[in-house]
């Protein structure tokens, strides 16, 4: 045998020895996580800034492997909730309002001087079939 070959013989458990810690270090590895002033949730894997952030709203975040496929499933779940939450108020404020018009005896607008002017039976329709419309579109459904 060689001096090159024994040398190299030698150090190969030690490269594969290396070669798994690296591969292994990602494995485990720090998230971060904060919110900003304006209260939108931010995740990174280096340390938020401290002029971004104020220090003690800073979490540091340990994970496996498989954990970051599960956040991102869970935050996508939040998100979807959060949509589906946002859709069903604007959708009850529709209703809401279309529920006001039709209920009203008179309807009103404000003049150019700042009085009340009387809907006129057409200008109330009109108003009511936009709402319609807004009902419709908040809430998904087709217009009637």
């Amino acid at each position: 045998m060689t001096p090159h070959r024994n040398i190299t013989a030698r150090r190969l458990p030690a490269m594969a020895a290396l070669a798994l810690l690296m591969l292994a270090a990602p494995a485990q590895a720090e998230l971060y996580r904060w919110v900003d002033d304006n209260g939108q949730v931010h995740y990174s894997d280096k340390k938020p800034n401290q002029n971004e952030r104020p220090a003690s709203n800073a979490e540091t975040l340990q994970f496996a492997p498989g954990t970051a496929a599960a956040s991102a499933k869970r935050q996508q779940a939040d998100a979807e909730a959060r949509e589906a939450e946002a859709v069903a108020a604007r959708c009850g404020a529709a209703r809401a309002q279309l529920d006001t018009y039709r209920r009203a005896v008179t309807l009103v607008r404000q003049g150019p001087d700042g009085t009340d002017i009387e809907l006129l039976p057409s200008e109330r329709v009109a108003l009511i079939e936009q709402s319609q419309a807004k009902v419709a579109d908040a809430c998904g459904e087709p217009a009637a």
